[in-house]
């Protein structure tokens, strides 16, 4: 396929040359008879697929692999993701990233994401959370393209160091790039740069100390403004760690605090939400989210 093939260039291009070890993995989604099914799948280095998996619902579950369970420096991950039209699929993973410490300056670890959903589809983007343990310097992009309509649900969860174990973020950098684009017109752009040691990591403008920091999108075919309902299902939606944004369609919820646990449970709820009041649909939950 010409175009998969060009999409999945642009997702190595956007993390780079490597010197460690560079995994490609591009997927497509097609509508089938009774159930979206799993067309094609290209892979290259650690990272895979297992079967998938369908809950009954007509949609089709993917879990991605990557055995070695984490970037080192020089790492690439790139990963290229097309729902066809009318396809329902969600992707998620078994276990945490990781990014680890880096050796040398120059050896960034890179992670680019590139999502298509096309007519009709329904696209969930949902891995657990990434650990970005102390000396690392990852590199990550997502770029999310929206036909007027598709609709999608996503989310990124950042854990800097491990509070737990005695581990903080105090050498290091990250740099995050998000892109959505809907009907081939740009509609939400944001970037993220984070120094260890920088102010943007204590400050109350940055993360305030804060060691989770996530992002969830959903872009709904339905215009309305679901913000007032969103706030409603977050857990605990009074406290400060909760911000919710409705910006040209794209309903944005953002966490800042110090639980992954209590990101998932919002985000989890903002999902079960959005896809009962805008798609009439039932939650259908990753079974491996209950192991």
């Amino acid at each position: 396929m010409p175009q998969q093939a060009r999409n999945t260039g642009d997702a190595r291009a956007a993390v780079g040359p490597a010197a460690g070890w560079a995994a490609m993995l591009a997927l497509k989604f097609l509508n089938g008879r009774n159930r979206t099914i799993l067309s094609e799948v290209q892979h290259r280095g650690p990272l895979r697929v297992q079967r998938p998996f369908y809950p009954g619902d007509g949609s089709c579950h993917v879990y991605l692999l990557h055995p070695p369970g984490g970037c080192v420096g020089g790492d690439t991950l790139a990963m290229d993701i097309v729902a066809g039209a009318g396809a329902s699929a969600l992707l998620t993973t078994p276990a945490a990233g990781k990014f680890y410490r880096c050796a040398a300056p120059e050896l960034a670890q890179g992670q680019a994401v590139t999502l298509h959903a096309e007519a009709g589809a329904l696209l969930e983007w949902l891995p657990q959370e990434t650990l970005v343990f102390d000396g690392a310097q990852p590199r990550m992009s997502t770029s999310i393209s929206l036909d007027e309509t598709a609709a999608f649900i996503g989310w990124d969860i950042l854990c800097f160091g491990r509070p737990a174990a005695g581990q903080t973020f105090e050498h290091g950098r990250l740099r995050q790039s998000l892109a959505v684009y809907r009907g081939g017109r740009l509609a939400l752009h944001e970037r993220l740069a984070l120094d260890a040691g920088s102010p943007a990591m204590t400050a109350a403008w940055g993360l305030a100390g804060q060691t989770v920091c996530a992002t969830f999108v959903a872009v709904m075919p339905d215009p309305a403004d679901p913000g007032a309902a969103l706030r409603e299902a977050l857990p605990d939606s009074a406290a400060p760690c909760w911000g919710i944004t409705f910006k040209q369609g794209i309903a944005l919820v953002r966490y800042l605090g110090p639980s992954a646990a209590q990101c998932r449970r919002g985000f989890d709820a903002a999902r079960a939400l959005l896809l009962e009041r805008c798609l009439g649909l039932a939650k259908s939950r990753p079974r491996i989210w209950n192991t």
